[in-house]
């Protein structure tokens, strides 16, 4: 068992010595929080006002500790950052992977050395960090409960004590959102680390997991409430720009916990939330650290058609060797159907990104060559396909998947694909490399794809790869970060983007009369 975990109960308990502190902190984290929301993708204005969330100033007053909150906006995760300072010796609690950079750097400068990186769960709404640290620190530790069906270097019981210098968390067993929850609370119970269990004037989710609102209630009640009043709660989450509450405060003001067991149990079955965003990523990742081997990339082929400029994709499972094809050409069908035949694949669906005016699709045609095919088109084209496709939905292939965001502005209908695990994007005619499409025509705003593009492209991780439909000078690909920093257009002002679309005075597409009206019926006008 490593050093830092000790499984002696303490003896006795120290008079609680912190101050809250959050007249400043949490007012400038309430600001940065409404500024994200109410201005989406204005990274220049936002960047200046969530730092305090970033690095919070708020420093315990146990004497010798220091101590550190941090935040991550995506999926609005407080990290927390303990150490003695005299010994440097630190601990990392809920680490997230979007923010390992950022918290390595503070280790660094801080001149700490971290010894122990620990969960308060196996979460389901963002990857853990933790694995990844340890290949980045030698002698790093990871740590979760030993009901979390995770793996870790120690798996935490009730009693435990992580210690770092003359400071150690005891560990108490705060079941109910999953079966693996831990609160960590400090040895003068000046703080508690309540992870999903228990949040400011809320609680985790009972509803997946092995979740149980009676577990929970009892856990909290029990194992929580029974701190000090003014013990310090800080949870994992925060989604209104709160830091930290207390004790005290919860029992009094927190609208599920201050229920009887029953009402609080009839509230949290009747909760009807949304399962999280990444699930399906987090917990198999975080099961093992954060560490789970990325899938096999499919098979994945960019085709050129010149006369038009448009790129065909074909992207295919490697086992099953179900396949899909974006924005297939009339002139290049017998090469993509012979490519298909070579690779042995069995093409599912062609897929439009949106009825396109500089070309004729071959999807039409493709599906009287290839038995079985299906067409796809959203549904706001006003083309006809087999598949009508609508936000979120998911284009399946083998093991893989394509999840269609909606990115209007050059036309209604116009979509983005993203690969399930965010490593690319094809998006069609609305974001091209240092460029983006025409508004001029086909229902086009220029409003819309500004808001389009900052709202369901620049949001996907930086390293993204995009995937344009277009590209004029001989560009095969670039990533969301180049895009948000180079792009001429979209880096603009909301104002001066669409002053630009507007005085653009673009000859319409020479095929644009036939193009646009074959592709409303799969490219089968008139042939």
């Amino acid at each position: 068992m490593c050093s830092v975990l000790t499984r002696v109960r303490p003896i006795h308990r120290a008079v609680a010595l912190s101050l809250r502190l959050r007249a400043n902190t949490e007012g400038s984290s309430y600001v940065a929080t409404q500024s994200r929301r109410l201005s989406p993708g204005k990274n220049s204005v936002v960047g200046l006002q969530v730092n305090a969330r970033f690095y919070s100033s708020r420093m315990a007053k146990t004497e010798g500790l220091l101590f550190r909150q941090l935040f991550e906006m995506e999926s609005c995760t407080y990290t927390y950052l303990l150490a003695d300072t005299n010994t440097r010796e630190a601990i990392i609690i809920d680490p997230v992977l979007e923010t390992i950079d950022r918290d390595l750097n503070l280790v660094k400068e801080l001149g700490l050395k971290l010894i122990l990186a620990v969960n308060t769960h196996c979460h389901a709404d963002h990857i853990t960090s933790s694995g990844l640290m340890k290949k980045r620190i030698a002698g790093l530790k990871s740590a979760i409960s030993k009901f979390s069906g995770a793996s870790a270097d120690i798996l935490l019981s009730e009693g435990d004590k992580i210690s770092f210098g003359k400071h150690y968390l005891t560990v108490r067993e705060t079941p109910g959102h999953t079966d693996g929850c831990t609160t960590f609370v400090s040895a003068d119970e000046s703080m508690a680390f309540t992870g999903d269990a228990l949040l400011i004037r809320g609680c985790g989710r009972t509803d997946f997991q092995q979740g149980c609102a009676k577990c929970l209630y009892d856990s909290v009640h029990d194992k929580i409430f029974t701190l000090p009043d003014h013990c310090l709660v800080y949870p994992a989450h925060d989604y209104l720009g709160q830091t930290v509450s207390t004790v005290g405060e919860e029992r009094k003001y927190n609208s599920r916990l201050i229920k009887s067991k029953d009402e609080f149990v009839e509230i949290m079955n009747n909760l009807n939330l949304p399962k999280p965003d990444k699930i399906d990523i987090s917990l198999p990742a975080n099961l093992v650290c954060g560490l789970m081997a990325k899938p096999e990339a499919p098979i994945f082929r960019q085709l050129f058609e010149k006369e038009s400029c448009t790129y065909t994709y074909l992207l295919a499972d490697k086992n099953t060797k179900e396949a899909v094809i974006i924005d297939p050409v009339l002139e290049t069908l017998d090469r993509d159907v012979k490519l298909v035949q070579e690779l042995g694949l069995n093409l599912k669906v062609a897929v439009n990104t949106h009825c396109h005016a500089d070309h004729i699709t071959s999807t039409g045609l493709m599906k009287k060559k290839i038995q079985g095919l299906k067409s796809a088109i959203s549904k706001h084209s006003g083309a006809s396909a087999d598949i009508q496709l609508s936000e979120g939905d998911e284009i399946t292939f083998g093991k893989h998947h394509l999840i269609v965001r909606e990115t209007p502005g050059h036309t209604d209908g116009c979509v983005t694909l993203v690969l399930g695990d965010e490593s690319m994007a094809f998006t069609g005619d609305a974001l091209l490399i240092r460029g983006c499409g025409r508004t001029d025509f086909q229902q086009g705003s220029p409003t819309r794809l500004y808001h389009s593009i900052h709202e369901k492209v620049f949001k996907l991780p930086e390293n993204c790869l995009l995937y344009p439909a277009h590209d004029y000078k001989g560009q095969t690909v670039t990533t969301v970060g180049e895009e948000r920093k180079y792009n001429p257009r979209l880096t603009k002002s909301l104002e001066e983007f669409v002053n630009i679309m507007e005085n653009l005075n673009l000859p319409n597409p020479k095929k644009i009369d036939i193009a646009v009206p074959a592709n409303l019926v799969c490219g089968l006008h008139d042939l």
